[in-house]
């Protein structure tokens, strides 16, 4: 589905994320301390009957397993990030397969069936907080970006940030990548912030000055996700309403 169907889509219904990943792999014996990256090599098969099933209960967007896949945090694993980017990708890509399948031989219909890639937070503070430097935090996202919309993502999630200078190095990297791989590549940009209980970020961004500054980025979509549940989420969507004209994220916690 091209970027254009996408957005246009978006104007004309409400479509649903799916749920927790890394929770939900805890349950099948993810072990502390272990990357959940990692299954999407070594336990594939779970992967895609987590994705499928979120399809299953109604999901249109379905978030790859790729939340924590930077250089950075694999440097010692035994596989390289391509390998671990293009087998999440892979995984979803054949959840979608196999609810589409569904879909065409019953009467479940649950339409669009769409792959976010999932970009997190790179693990590190930027500078002048941490001792990460911009254009290295833009290089470590275009490495992941760049190896997801290769290998066929519909649109890409930055998500769970709490610094909007580390979002921006996100949007950055994307706007970057696409523009080197080509129009084909073009694909939706949405952002979700995280906000405590008085509405700041982390770094003390609130939400009417996160939301024009990724605006002006020209992401295609924002909100926020995490932390909070919604009924404290709730509150907030006004400060949204009431500073954006784009579609509008929530993806609380349970």
């Amino acid at each position: 589905m091209k970027k254009n169907e996408i957005l246009n889509l978006i104007k004309n219904q409400t479509l649903f994320f799916d749920g927790g990943t890394g929770s939900v792999l805890q349950s099948l014996g993810l072990q502390p301390g272990e990357l959940p990256e990692i299954w999407n090599i070594t336990n594939p098969d779970k992967i895609i009957q987590l994705h499928y099933e979120y399809f299953l209960a109604g999901a249109n967007i379905i978030k790859t397993n790729t939340f924590g896949a930077n250089k950075n945090k694999f440097k010692d694993s035994e596989f390289s990030l391509e390998e671990i980017v293009s087998s999440a990708l892979n995984n979803a890509k054949k959840a979608k397969e196999k609810i589409e399948d569904a879909s065409s031989n019953s009467e479940f219909k649950n339409s669009p069936h769409l792959i976010a890639l999932d970009i997190g937070p790179l693990g590190k503070l930027l500078e002048p907080l941490g001792d990460l430097s911009f254009n290295e935090a833009v290089n470590l996202f275009s490495e992941t970006i760049k190896i997801g919309l290769q290998n066929g993502a519909d649109l890409i999630l930055i998500e769970t940030m709490n610094d909007c200078y580390e979002a921006k190095a996100g949007i950055i990297a994307c706007k970057e990548v696409i523009e080197n791989l080509g129009s084909e590549f073009d694909v939706p940009i949405f952002v979700t912030t995280v906000y405590d209980e008085s509405a700041r970020s982390l770094t003390g961004t609130n939400i009417e000055t996160m939301t024009t500054i990724l605006e002006s980025l020209g992401v295609d979509g924002l909100g926020m996700n995490c932390s909070l549940g919604p009924i404290q989420m709730k509150e907030f969507l006004k400060d949204f309403t009431a500073n954006t004209k784009l579609p509008i994220i929530v993806n609380p916690n349970a």
